[in-house]
């Protein structure tokens, strides 16, 4: 009779974990198949989706022939077509038997069909694992062809002497009021001494701590799945706390679980979250929990948080549970507690105190990891002696920032003692090791100071860096502290240092360098010398670690006196130079008083050692940028740019604050200037900026980032009629400059690929910055302009460059067809309810709604839909070289495009497979840039089409509002091109059997992104990937695309020649060169590629063309062999725009209506009569020039003295 799909599919499963586990085949042996079938399958009651156990069923029949494994791996195919749910659960029966008779193959299929979730039901988190821990295990089961036979049986108890545990989770129990799980899984399920949420969570213990040498990634994942697996039932049958907490412990701590990103790490912390929190339930009281939910919730670095953290840490506290009481200890200590008094400051060092000799008295086993996590001792001998000490002393109950202060003396001392005591040790050390054994030793004074410099230098290089105590693990990342044991005794450092010390020396001290003794391998005078000043310079370093509450000078002069004294080389008296000590008086009461200043500007909830250090630097930061003394006012303004800085979600570096600081300051000036408050006045700019970086900026949405010194600027605009190009200009001369989100001003292309010369003209690689390149933009059209002859009509070299006067009118077309998710973007931030920034969950709805579509295209009944071509295109936008801006700008683009090009719910499904077919070919088989490059071409083909969707609110008249529009497309129409014709000219590329499309397309992304600013363009800025592509056949690459270069081929024409000198390899390793002359020399294959310069004849000529669609008709010019034709503009200006244009124009309007009124018979200084009659009545032959002139002068695109269209006669002409 025909199995049932429930009967095999339970088979199936129970037939994993043999294979998962092909671990020690020694243990094989240990019990048999019918023994381990009868005691150990698994008889608890389970809900949701199965758990296997031991694989009997698929044991039990005679061993397959090879011959009939392909046969079984055949068969699961055909199976596995028919796609029914009995068919599916057969074909993974026929994979896994031809799997275990060595058709490896048959694994990796029998993997992909659980990845595909086309065999388990699962519904929960923990199923969702399980198989994913399934389908990965198969795969790699797949690619090791080893004995599917062998293996370890996890039903079988471990015996103790081989019994190991993973990662401190054997010493979770320490943890948990249950014993050790030594026995087998079947002696836990007939223990009647356990509950059933027991026996679940024993066995989920099991596994988690059994694990194996050997090990592979996937066995470990599918170990720890089964252990979720267990724990979770545990959770499940009766809300067992200890289970909550392991699972938890399982995210957070990455037991088969990827936290190696920080967006993995995210996610399963959430998810540990939540398990923590129902461990700390009221109704469960697992302490363990409890301290976890206290720990995370600190993190987050809120007076809310904090305060729930704070409960949290007492209640675990109250269980005794010692991390608990260790963390309140340290937060009393540090000061988050109300230190307002001198009593309740003495009261919060005694109840510090207190929690710290309760920890000291359990002195019970802690998890590992938790300990590592908050950095909790073994012995906390000397952290109960430094808090009596401090709480003894009156003068460090003022605050406590005693932490503070000691970190801040301490780098101080850093800075000072190599530079100050270490060259009077060494000089005294040489000086009396040289008169104690005769040798030479040159004391002439400015010979000795550059000797001792240099030895200095070696020494101090190799110095320990300041470790700060009480920190734990996240915050000592947070700061980026970094601790390097010396080196001085590695006998290679050793070797290195004697070499360089006998150089140092010179040639007089020859010495130095002889032997002591004759004997081979005696030490010479040099390595005696560094043997013994060694102590002497680790006793230097160590002079500045931690004082532990000690007051601090007499402190240290202790440590170098009695340090001095250790060694025969230098005498106590001589090693302390005198007045050294006094020497710090000064800059430590400048310390004291900044550490306590900072500890009082701090709330309760800040007042962590590590926000206190990140405070400090920002605070040395600011005053070397500013030169400013410190003072109660400037922590004001450092904390309120602090404020700026995480609300923009930046890290915390020099650059960052410094940017923030003005950004703070302008802040707090323009609210004393409005008399309204630091909100008031923030969301009153907030508003301002939305609107107005919209048009430029569609990606941005947290306006904190850009700086309150750049958004107050953009504010002030004068006229209507000239806000968008106050926007451009304001926009690209200062915003790009701190717009540091993707730190694409200094990293837009890769400089190991390009050399920063070859676009700046200079080596440095600063110079070659956006920001920079546009600077150079600037100045160059300044010298252009003041060039200009002012009394004759020009154009307007800015606006036709980097100051497009329409651009900021329809810029923001996408921007504005996506305000729906832009406004759920921002009430969900508003909301607080998720804790990412605006722009992080902007990202995630853009990505909810494009795979919304992407859902109604796979539901398509349309033939040639290829769903991984459309998954192809999604997974390159999440590129890892992409940061957020420049990911935002993309999907914004292939939203806009999916939405526009077709209604995919309810439209026609001509149109339909239109819009799929062009996305799709657009993109085929390019890059992330390739990409970006096809969705902007789109949306300006898009705008081109659709100007009626334009929003007018920009402009002053819907005439010139749409002529400018038109024009300025014409314009980026007009740039297109110019790019383009740099791009390579051949049809093959660099590598005879492929196209030039690489070649090409690398030249078309680097010079749209470095003249994006200076040429106005649209979109956004990406990354260059491989710039060198760009320039491998040109003539002369190192001059070609410089800035200069292209902006005075842009605006004066020019020309550029490319060399085609391509060669293979012989398959006896000659070169064969593919072009030679005559007397088989070889030679380059040269094209030359011209230009015509931006004047008001060339714009005029181009407006002519674009006045009706001729160009689309006209027959295209065959290139000449091997070369690609010529890029050629394609946008229609139309007639209809012009001549609404005319008949309202107040300047041409008159002479417009007298013409037509003539029946095109009487021409005059704006129309030709005699173009009318010869030609016909289209604009492009009727207009003269200066008529074409006053259009670009109404849109802003050419400059034109007052009256001088009054004394010009009818045959002017550019």
């Amino acid at each position: 009779m025909k199995k049932t799909r429930s009967f095999i599919l339970l088979s199936l499963l129970c037939a994993t974990t043999l294979c998962a586990y092909s671990m020690d085949s020694s243990l094989a042996g240990e019990a048999s198949l019918e023994e381990n079938r009868n005691r150990d399958v698994i008889r608890l009651k389970v809900k949701g989706m199965p758990i296997p156990s031991y694989p009997q069923e698929a044991l039990l029949g005679a061993p397959l022939t090879p011959v009939s494994a392909e046969a079984e791996f055949q068969r699961g195919q055909a199976l596995e077509q028919e796609g029914t749910s009995d068919s599916l659960a057969e074909a993974a029966q026929a994979y896994l038997a031809a799997g275990m008779n060595g058709h490896t193959p048959a694994f990796i299929r029998l993997g992909y069909m659980y990845e595909g979730g086309r065999l388990l039901p699962a519904t929960a988190v923990e199923e969702f694992r399980f198989k994913d821990a399934l389908a990965a295990y198969y795969i790699e089961r797949g690619g090791s062809p080893e004995d599917p036979m062998g293996g370890f049986f996890f039903t079988t108890a471990l015996p103790e002497d081989e019994e190991t545990f993973d990662d401190g989770a054997g010493a979770a129990a320490g943890d948990h009021p249950t014993d050790r799980p030594l026995a087998s899984l079947s002696d836990i399920q007939d223990d009647p001494a356990l509950s059933i949420e027991e026996k679940f969570f024993k066995m989920g213990m099991w596994y988690e701590a059994a694990h194996r040498p050997g090990e592979t990634i996937a066995q470990r994942r599918l170990r720890f799945a089964y252990a979720a697996r267990f724990y979770e039932q545990s959770a499940l049958w009766r809300f067992y706390p200890y289970a909550y907490t392991s699972l938890g412990h399982m995210y957070y701590f990455g037991k088969g679980i990827d936290i190696s990103d920080s967006s993995s790490m995210a996610s399963a912390r959430l998810l540990a979250q939540e398990y923590y929190a129902k461990g700390a339930d009221d109704d469960l009281n697992d302490p363990v929990a409890q301290f976890m939910m206290g720990f995370l919730l600190e993190q987050e670095k809120t007076e809310e948080a904090d305060t729930q953290a704070q409960i949290y840490y007492q209640s675990a506290a109250s269980y005794g549970y010692q991390p608990a009481c260790f963390r309140l200890g340290v937060r009393c200590e540090q000061g988050q507690e109300d230190m307002s008094t001198p009593e309740k400051r003495q009261a919060a060092y005694a109840q510090a105190k207190d929690y710290y000799e309760r920890v000291q008295a359990q002195g019970s086993e802690i998890l590992p990891l938790i300990a590592q996590l908050i950095n909790l001792p073994k012995d906390l001998s000397p952290q109960i002696a430094r808090i009596t000490l401090l709480k003894d002393q009156e003068a460090s109950l003022q605050n406590p920032a005693y932490a503070l202060t000691e970190y801040g003396f301490c780098k101080y001392l850093q800075s000072q003692l190599p530079s100050s005591l270490l060259p009077h040790w060494i000089h005294m050390s040489l000086t009396q090791y040289a008169l104690t054994h005769g040798l030479s030793y040159n004391q002439n004074i400015m010979e000795t100071a550059e000797r001792v410099k240099s030895i200095v230098g070696l020494f101090s290089s190799s110095g320990q860096t300041y470790v700060i105590p009480g920190l734990n693990a996240h915050e000592q990342k947070d700061l980026a502290i970094q601790s390097s044991k010396i080196l001085l005794n590695t006998a290679h450092a050793h070797q290195m240092r004697q070499m360089q010390l006998g150089q140092y020396l010179g040639q007089e001290d020859l010495k130095w360098k002889e032997k002591t003794s004759p004997d081979q391998g005696a030490p010479t005078h040099v390595e005696a010398w560094v043997s013994a000043i060694t102590p002497l310079v680790k006793a230097l370093h160590e002079a500045s670690s931690p004082f532990d509450g000690q007051v601090f000078l007499p402190t240290l002069l202790s440590r170098l006196t009695q340090a001095s004294a250790s060694t025969l080389l230098l005498a106590a008296d001589r090693a302390i130079p005198e007045g050294y000590i006094e020497k710090f008086n000064t800059p430590l009461l400048l310390i004291e008083e900044e550490a306590q200043g900072i500890f009082k500007k701090l709330k309760p909830y800040q007042r962590t050692l590590a926000q206190q250090i990140a405070f400090y630097k920002n605070l040395q930061d600011i005053k070397n940028h500013t030169g400013l003394p410190f003072s109660k006012a400037l922590l004001g303004d450092i904390a309120l740019a602090r404020h700026l800085m995480k609300e923009a979600n930046h890290e915390d570096t020099q650059e960052n604050i410094i940017k923030h600081f003005q950004s703070a300051l302008a802040l707090k000036a323009y609210a004393e200037q409005k008399q309204l408050s630091l909100l008031e006045v923030k969301a009153e700019l907030d508003e301002k900026a939305r609107q107005i970086m919209a048009i430029l900026s569609p990606q941005l949405h947290d306006f904190s980032g850009i700086g309150y010194h750049i958004l107050q600027n953009l504010t002030g605009q004068t006229s209507e009629r000239d806000a968008a190009t106050e926007i451009a200009r304001h926009y690209r001369e200062k915003l790009i400059v701190t717009l540091t989100q993707d730190n694409l001003d200094n990293d837009w292309t890769n400089l190991e690929d390009l050399d920063p010369s070859y676009v700046s003209g200079s080596e440095e690689e600063e110079a070659a910055a956006l920001t920079k390149l546009y600077d150079q933009t600037v100045n160059y059209i300044a010298q252009a302009e003041a060039a200009l002859p002012q009394d004759q009509p020009h154009l307007n070299l800015k606006a036709v460059t980097y100051e497009d006067p329409a651009l900021g009118i329809y810029g923001p077309i996408v921007y504005e067809s996506l305000k729906d998710i832009q406004a759920q973007a921002r009430e969900l931030y508003q909301s607080g309810v998720i804790g990412d920034s605006e722009q992080e969950i902007y990202e995630s709805l853009l990505n909810e709604n494009i795979h919304s579509i992407r859902n109604l295209i796979a539901g398509l009944s349309l033939g040639n839909i290829n769903m991984r071509a459309i998954d192809h295109i999604i997974d390159t936008l999440e590129g890892e070289d992409q940061g957020i801006a420049q990911k935002i700008d993309r999907k914004q683009n292939l939203l806009f495009m999916l939405r526009k090009s077709a209604d995919w719910e309810n439209g026609e499904d001509e149109k339909r497979l239109l819009a799929y077919t062009t996305l799709v070919g657009g993109t085929k088989g390019r890059c992330a840039d390739g990409q970006a490059t096809f969705f902007q071409e789109w949306v300006l083909e898009y705008v081109m089409n659709h100007l009626h969707e334009i929003n007018v609110s920009h402009a002053p008249s819907i005439t010139d509002m749409t002529l400018k529009i038109r024009l300025s497309i014409l314009l980026q129409d007009y740039k297109r091109a110019f790019i383009e014709k740099h791009a390579s000219p051949f049809l093959i590329g660099h590598a005879v059997h492929m196209g030039a499309y690489e070649d090409q397309t690398a030249m078309k992304t680097l010079l749209t992104q470095m003249m994006r600013l200076p040429l106005s363009l649209t979109g956004s800025y990406s990354r260059v990937l491989y710039p060198s592509f760009a320039i491998r056949h040109l003539e002369k690459p190192e001059t070609t695309i410089q800035m200069k270069a292209v902006m005075d081929r842009f605006l004066n024409g020019g020309k550029i020649v490319y060399k085609d000198m391509r060669t293979t390899t012989s398959a006896s390793g000659e070169l064969i060169y593919h072009d030679k002359d005559e007397d088989d020399t070889p030679e380059p294959y040269r094209a030359e590629v011209s230009f015509d310069g931006m004047s008001l004849k060339t714009l005029s000529q181009e407006i002519r063309s674009a006045l009706v669609d001729l160009k689309r008709e006209q027959l295209v010019s065959e290139p000449l062999p091997g070369l690609v034709s010529a890029p050629r503009l394609t946008f229609v200006l139309g007639e209809a725009v012009v001549k609404d244009f005319l008949q309202h124009d107040p300047v041409i309007a008159s002479f417009y209506s007298t013409f037509v009124q003539s029946n095109y018979s009487q021409g005059n200084i704006f129309f030709d009569h005699k173009a009318a009659f010869e030609k016909g009545t289209h604009l492009r032959y009727i207009l003269r020039d200066a008529a074409i002139l006053r259009l670009m002068e109404v849109t802003g695109y050419a400059i034109v003295p007052a009256g001088f269209y009054e004394g010009i006669p009818q045959s002017w002409k550019f």
